[in-house]
């Protein structure tokens, strides 16, 4: 079975690419059909009837058609995974970055990590503003410092893209107290504490979509 899977890669299990073509379907048929009639074939040869036998045998149809819807469905997953990967995310430069003039390296990571910045500005957030921003965490202790803190400096607000880049972002910025954050990350390397912790990014697609809509018209989402 392992030389019928070698001699025709479309009759055998799935290989690693995860997908077979249509020709490599057909030839998994075929070969099928000849290793099926072959198994019914009679010592010495193998006449019109035992091929029949063989294919009827269902070899040449499973492997095939089986093969071939198989493989229909996994470039199909693979297809929807590729353009599902590619993510959007808001990021923002906090006042204790832009303060020390560190915008670029820390977007130097983030383009280092494989994230595009497709949209940047840098702003100055009114009070308001910022407390409509982070109006989630109205109820939370920390809101009142937090929104000061925001609008106290200039901000850098900015949308990356990126395959997983909701997910790639926060890996780049490090935990949110940069005691526990990561070597190399953002808040490791550049955060002064879990209030002034340089960065800002989204935590989901829901939120993600939300954030960037409230900084960045769609004709700010140059790609």
């Amino acid at each position: 079975m392992r030389l019928f899977a070698w001699l025709a890669p479309g009759a055998g299990p799935p290989d690693p690419r995860g997908y077979f073509s249509q020709q490599e379907a057909g030839r998994g048929a075929l070969w099928g059909a000849f290793w099926g009639a072959g198994r019914g074939c009679r010592k010495g040869g193998f006449s019109r009837r035992d091929f029949k036998a063989g294919f009827q045998g269902g070899a040449g149809v499973v492997a095939g058609a089986g093969n071939y819807r198989c493989g229909q469905g996994l470039a199909a997953e693979r297809i929807k995974a590729r353009h599902m990967a590619i993510e959007r995310t808001l990021s923002i430069i906090k006042p204790d970055a832009t303060r020390r003039n560190l915008t670029g390296k820390i977007n130097a990571k983030f383009e280092e990590a494989g994230l595009r910045i497709v949209a940047q500005k840098r702003i100055f957030l009114s009070l308001a503003q910022a407390q409509k921003f982070y109006e989630v965490h109205k109820d939370r202790p920390f809101f009142g410092e937090l929104t000061e803190f925001m609008a106290s400096e200039p901000v850098v607000v900015q949308v990356l893209e990126g395959e997983g880049a909701i997910a790639k972002n926060r890996e780049v910025m490090g935990a949110t107290n940069p005691a526990n954050a990561d070597d190399g990350t953002i808040r490791k390397e550049f955060a002064l504490s879990v209030g002034e912790n340089s960065v800002h990014g989204s935590d989901a697609p829901e939120t993600a979509a939300e954030e960037i809509a409230y900084f960045f018209s769609g004709l700010e989402l140059v790609g």
